[in-house]
């Protein structure tokens, strides 16, 4: 079972991550096409779980040329990290988890495919409990019951959590001609409210574009709305794919220590090269705190 536990949560957790980085990419994030690729390839893994139940050496040497086609993707990734230096900052995010964790799986999927597909199978190879031959038929029964249930169990904590979000939209006031990152951290001790009417949050961001609140962070879908603030009234900017589109890489995370994690969200004012160039240059690591 043991190899039918390391594919499966190779695939899962890999895909996970993979498809957060896809999401990422609809909030104007660059999108690498290697992305796409490699979701491709964590599902495979995730099927050769089941695979390996019957035919293990086949199921090895599946995961191996698609662990290896993985390695194109977060390959690249990890070295261009360690170069920014941002491993260390990274670990300070609780959102690093996931992709440290995919990385690790990802390691030890690669090492165990390499040996065991490079074994024999048939009659007569010894079957060991790292290297199994064959499954037994109550273990192959034990793996998709357990399949299933957890497919259940995660249904039901999707379902559960989207029932009790309370989505709020919200308004961002931003001063007029302003370009930049506006970074929006919550619950901030001593720090100003929004505001609120109706379910309808007001965010006015200061000219440094840096806004700190004590108000708790509201989850869920929600339209929000953007807009250039100046003496003549609002201006709205457009936030949909296109031309003349002005709000890019909104994005939502937690940092802090275990005793006092802090939510932030953050994105970027202006043209699509303008936010290319920023994202080029700018640090992983949220900006420091503020104060208002």
């Amino acid at each position: 079972m043991l190899p039918f536990v390391l594919y499966a949560a190779t695939g899962v957790v890999t895909a996970f991550h993979l498809y957060y980085l896809l999401v990422l990419a609809a909030f104007g994030v660059p999108q690498n096409p290697w992305e796409i690729v490699s979701l491709l390839l964590s599902l495979c893994i995730l099927g050769c779980a089941y695979l390996y139940l019957y035919k293990p050496v086949l199921a090895s040497r599946i995961v191996l040329i698609a662990t290896l086609g993985m390695w194109f993707f977060y390959g690249p990734a990890i070295v261009s990290t360690a170069r920014a230096g941002h491993l260390t900052r990274m670990a300070k995010i609780q959102g690093a988890a996931l992709p440290y964790s995919a990385v690790l799986l990802l390691l030890l999927a690669t090492a165990y495919s390499f040996f065991a597909s490079g074994r024999k199978s048939g009659a007569g190879v010894a079957s060991t409990w790292l290297f199994p031959t064959r499954t037994a038929r109550l273990g192959r029964i034990t793996a998709i019951v357990v399949s299933v249930l957890a497919i259940v169990a995660v249904a039901a904590w999707f379902s559960r959590g989207s029932q009790a979000s309370q989505p709020a939209r919200s308004r961002f006031l931003i001063p007029d001609g302003y370009v930049g990152w506006v970074h929006v951290e919550f619950d901030v001790p001593g720090a100003e409210p929004v505001s609120s009417e109706q379910g309808e949050y007001e965010f006015k961001i200061p000219a440094d574009g840096k806004l700190s609140t004590s108000s708790l962070e509201r989850f869920g879908w929600s339209n929000d709305e953007y807009f250039y603030v100046s003496a003549s009234g609002l201006r709205p900017l457009p936030t949909r794919a296109g031309s003349n589109r002005m709000v890019w890489g909104k994005i939502n995370g937690e940092r802090g220590d275990a005793s006092s994690r802090r939510q932030y969200e953050e994105f970027f004012v202006g043209t699509e090269q303008q936010f290319k160039e920023s994202a080029g240059s700018r640090e992983a690591s949220p900006p420091s705190p503020t104060s208002k």
